[in-house]
């Protein structure tokens, strides 16, 4: 569960509180993912399994995924790199914007990498995420599991270490290594701090090997379902559609 919620004297705890005691008076939710990643949930919330003091059920739009098209920007050389590797060679790790690594866990994710056979290029300025997720050298990414990132690399069609650092994203994990099996979980230790060097290498090694247990299968699969329904007459497109001509009316 995100930390907040584990810590009643945490200030976001009660905002928590607040937002889910909010939800069942909710005239809809608009979430940002759509009908083929989360049938489950979906249907608890129809069911009104998840707010029982609701009646009827408050409806859930879905409307994604939404992912940017184009990046902050810069990111050519990386692009122009990218091109002259193999395909599916590659694999990309980002931790997101407020990802922060002690200089102890950067040496043993480089080490982890240089033994896995797959360190390559380091950007020390903005990464066109979206662009290199779909780019086909890339093969599979290492990340911390923020929403943006998962949505991303599904409409990439690109198998994931799942490594959360914050927030939600432990929540994310759960979500993505057992409901939708899309990734692989990294031992992070919780208390111990750092994941070594081994680990990273036999994470890394696992998700580009050719022998996946079906997870690159299930993740085009997923990939197929996302960029469906988000063109014309797909699900979420449709959905979009429904919503801004009731708020016309």
């Amino acid at each position: 569960m995100p930390l907040p919620i584990l810590d009643r004297h945490d200030p976001a705890y009660d905002a928590f509180l607040n937002i889910l005691h909010s939800l069942p008076k909710a005239e809809g939710i608009i979430l940002n993912s759509d009908e083929s990643l989360e049938p489950r949930s979906l249907k608890a919330i129809s069911d009104g399994l998840c707010m029982p003091n609701a009646a009827p059920p408050v409806p859930v739009h879905c409307i994604g995924p939404l992912i940017m098209s184009e990046g902050r920007g810069g990111g050519d050389d990386c692009l122009k790199w990218l091109d002259a590797q193999p395909e599916k060679s590659v694999v990309f790790l980002c931790f997101g914007s407020l990802g922060l690594l002690s200089a102890e866990q950067l040496r043993e994710i480089a080490v982890g990498l240089d033994r896995s056979g797959h360190r390559g290029l380091v950007l020390k300025s903005w990464a066109p995420q979206a662009a290199v997720l779909s780019h086909g050298s890339v093969g599979g990414f290492v990340t911390h599991c923020g929403w943006n990132s998962v949505l991303e690399a599904v409409c990439g069609g690109v198998p994931m270490v799942a490594w959360p650092l914050y927030a939600e994203q432990r929540l994310n994990r759960v979500f993505l290594v057992e409901e939708l099996k899309l990734a692989i979980p990294i031992d992070d230790g919780l208390d111990k701090g750092v994941v070594s060097a081994a680990e990273v290498e036999r994470r890394v090694r696992e998700l580009m090997s050719d022998d996946d247990d079906g997870l690159r299968e299930r993740v085009l699969r997923a990939k197929y379902e996302s960029v469906k329904a988000m063109r014309e007459g797909g699900s979420s497109d449709s959905v979009l559609i429904e919503l801004v001509n009731a708020w016309k009316k």
